[in-house]
């Protein structure tokens, strides 16, 4: 700082002192690596850190991660793809960075099927709390609004649950609206209730974590569900022709009737270790 802004020469034991600070960051980074191998707390900071640092495509060292996006977000494409052709009917349920997955995943509609209407589950989104925040040029309502079910995105539905104690996830859009005319978001109390019994300690708050084991998410998430298990679309003909080769199936031109493959539906779960199941 003296020689870049000030254009004065530090003496050498300042000079010293900065190098030998310099020198203790690598060690230092290495120990806090280390401790965080067994708190899962430090673990959780990390984790963090590392989705939103390594989300962005970017250029960068080989030595370096990568950024994961590239292939995370293609690949959700192509299973959502690989579902509709198939007969299934697609329901993505994305928590914490999930959400901003499954978000890029459907914001691109030429790199879905042109007949597919998925629906959108996410709770403890940091979309709008944390990415519109941050990255205001690239997420903003311009990028949100065409998910709003009815909308270019061709969304069925889409509901945002967040707690009030929940520091990454939150509201991604006061004034967009679900399928049945409600708000996408909905806020829940944290904890759900406060009644315990005397003597013991109250119940404590989820935060960022709790949604799993809510059963005001798994409701809506059933009745979200059970609105596209009524129109699974038939499966192709030559889907048929494939189970009957293989025989799952029996021929329906020769008297029988044919066994359809169950309909299949893509969960996108998404935690702070980011994993994308289907």
């Amino acid at each position: 700082m003296c020689v870049w802004q000030l254009h004065v020469q530090p003496p050498v034991v300042i000079r010293n002192l900065g190098i030998f600070i310099a020198g203790l960051v690598l060690p230092a980074l290495m120990a806090f690596l280390y401790s965080a191998w067994s708190d899962p707390t430090k673990r959780r900071t990390i984790g963090v850190l590392w989705d939103v640092g390594t989300f962005w495509p970017r250029s960068y060292h080989p030595l370096s991660p990568p950024c994961y996006t590239e292939r995370a977000v293609p690949e959700l494409q192509r299973r959502m793809w690989w579902l509709h052709d198939n007969g299934g009917r697609v329901m993505l349920v994305a928590h914490s960075q999930g959400a901003v997955l499954a978000t890029a995943a459907l914001v691109q509609p030429g790199c879905r099927p042109a007949g597919d209407h998925p629906a959108l589950i996410t709770f403890g989104s940091p979309v709008g709390k944390l990415y519109s925040w941050g990255f205001p040029a690239y997420v903003d309502r311009d990028l949100l609004e065409p998910l709003e079910p009815g909308r270019a995105g061709r969304l069925t539905d889409w509901h945002n649950f967040y707690y009030p104690t929940d520091p990454i996830g939150g509201s991604v859009g006061s004034d967009l609206s679900a399928a049945d005319g409600d708000p996408v978001d909905e806020e829940f109390l944290d904890p759900a209730e406060c009644y315990y019994v005397y003597g013991q300690p109250p119940p404590s708050s989820q935060g960022h974590s709790g949604y799993w084991a809510d059963a005001r998410v798994w409701s809506v998430i059933n009745r979200v569900a059970a609105g596209l298990a009524d129109g699974p679309p038939s499966p192709r003909p030559e889907l048929i022709r494939e189970l009957v080769h293989a025989g799952l199936a029996v021929d329906p031109d020769r008297g029988g009737e044919a066994v359809e493959a169950p309909a299949e539906g893509a969960m996108a779960v998404d935690g702070d270790d980011r994993e994308v199941a289907g």
